[in-house]
């Protein structure tokens, strides 16, 4: 567009080329074939010569989050043992090692430069000590010589009852991709350290909507959530939102948390809707339903030669 103010474009056009698959895209990038190459893993980013083609690391409205079915045992639906595990997670360990460094911490439902951004960082930080602590007090021992933390229960069999011991055993389902299955693994790892015994079920990606999600058949799922430029919350966390079409992934139930995001929704005044949107997500992170771990990268890398590039987030 020659009219086009203050200046006319400097490109005269623009070829896109598809490729099979990630090598071929970043073989032609270091051949000069093309100019730049979108969504790269973050395994690949050692195959991209920056002093040529910088990588251009932009913020996603998505995050990662380990979601709690909390109907799905009693184990689970013991807040007490979801505040333990939000304090042995470690999430620079995740970012380091599933994504190469190129994500950010996710501390809630929405994130940072989002209408309604609550800094809610510290308050489920890497804890090891006070995890013990929580469990300890809401009645989880572990047993000298023991590795499993277990709690003594009562278990109702007719007109009978006898008590039992419970172990802090859990499985978290992921998709079986290298990203979500190794996110699994450390948290495996990670939260050994409190006396959880976890075991992984990794669910092939094109049955895991029927097969998982639809049903609710997980006790610890870790899943992608994709926000718009409009981080309206009310389909992933309002009540109506739990049946098996909709996202409410971890059946999360609260009346205050419903009437918030219902009068966001009533609204267009941008002032009035953040206020609402920092309000819910504080009985939200008290229930703690969920563990937001972080916010991955989009990467692209870029011939140099291409100028005037500010784009800092994807929507």
């Amino acid at each position: 567009n020659k009219r086009f103010k203050p200046s006319a474009a400097h490109l005269e056009e623009i070829e896109f080329y598809f490729f099979a698959n990630t090598d071929d895209a970043l073989a032609a990038l270091t051949t000069r074939e093309v100019d730049g190459v979108g969504f790269i893993p973050p395994e690949n980013v050692v195959s991209v010569d920056q002093r040529t083609t910088p990588i251009l690391a932009l913020d996603l409205p998505e995050y990662r989050a380990v979601f709690f079915n909390v109907m799905s045992s009693s184990t689970i639906s013991d807040r007490s043992v979801r505040q333990a595990l939000a304090h042995a997670t470690d999430k620079q360990a995740i970012i380091r090692e599933t994504a190469g460094g190129y994500a950010a911490i996710a501390s809630g439902p929405i994130l940072p430069g989002l209408l309604g951004y609550n800094p809610l960082g510290t308050k489920y930080a890497e804890d090891l000590a006070e995890a013990a602590k929580i469990l300890d007090l809401a009645g989880w021992k572990l047993s000298a010589g023991a590795s499993i933390r277990a709690k003594t229960v009562t278990v109702k069999e007719g007109k009978k009852t006898s008590e039992t011991e419970l172990p802090l055993a859990l499985t978290i389902t992921v998709i079986d991709k290298p990203s979500f299955v190794k996110t699994a693994e450390l948290l495996k790892a990670q939260w050994s350290r409190i006396g959880a015994e976890i075991s992984i079920r990794a669910v092939a990606s094109e049955v895991i909507q029927k097969d998982v999600l639809r049903g609710r058949s997980f006790e610890v799922l870790i899943y992608n959530e994709t926000l718009g430029a409009d981080p309206d919350p009310f389909i992933f966390w309002h009540s109506s939102g739990s049946d098996e079409s909709g996202l409410n992934l971890p059946r999360y139930a609260n009346r205050e948390v419903d009437a918030l995001l219902s009068e966001a929704r009533k609204t267009i005044d941008p002032e009035k809707r953040a206020a609402l949107y920092r309000d819910f997500q504080i009985p939200l992170m008290n229930d703690l339903p969920v563990i937001f771990l972080m916010s991955p990268k989009y990467l692209y890398a870029v011939s140099s030669k291409i100028l005037g590039i500010n784009t800092v987030r994807l929507s």
